[in-house]
């Protein structure tokens, strides 16, 4: 899956909608299994999103270990 295609999903439907925010939020995955799919599928969009997840769970590893 990439954003081409969410595009032309909400492109096709865009007409039947009133708010094109709704229409928006429709398009988007709601299930994790797609989202991360969707992350994997354009990694260059993601990249300060997946540097901040990264982030995170490197500062709750070192909690647990003791480093902070």
């Amino acid at each position: 899956m990439n954003i081409e295609t969410l595009e032309k999903e909400l492109r096709v439907n865009l007409k039947s909608y009133v708010s094109k925010q709704v229409m928006v939020d429709e398009v988007v995955p709601k299930d994790i299994d797609t989202l991360c799919q969707l992350i994997k599928d354009n990694p260059i969009m993601f990249k300060l999103d997946i540097s901040g997840i990264r982030e995170t769970i490197k500062r709750h590893l070192e909690f647990k270990i003791g480093c902070r």
